[in-house]
């Protein structure tokens, strides 16, 4: 593996979007620690989503969200 250079596009916290020359495309570059957070969020909303409704403690309750703020709906419900 060799040394490459590449330009910071946009940072800020522990994210950073970079481009390296001759890739058609940036790549995103998230600090260890955040992607575990996000890691461990999206496994806490699939098991959510996989759960049957009536087998939920907090059935009646809102369906998750993401951590942007918007609401995943369960499959089916519109």
């Amino acid at each position: 593996m060799g040394d490459e250079q590449g330009q910071v596009l946009a940072s800020g916290g522990n994210i950073a979007v970079t481009h390296l020359a001759g890739r058609a495309f940036p790549g995103v570059h998230i600090q260890g620690d955040t992607f575990a957070n996000l890691r461990q969020q999206l496994v806490d909303v699939a098991r959510r989503l996989r759960q049957d409704p009536s087998d939920s403690e907090d059935s009646g309750a809102t369906p998750p969200c993401c951590p942007a703020g918007g609401v995943i709906s369960r499959a089916g419900s519109r």
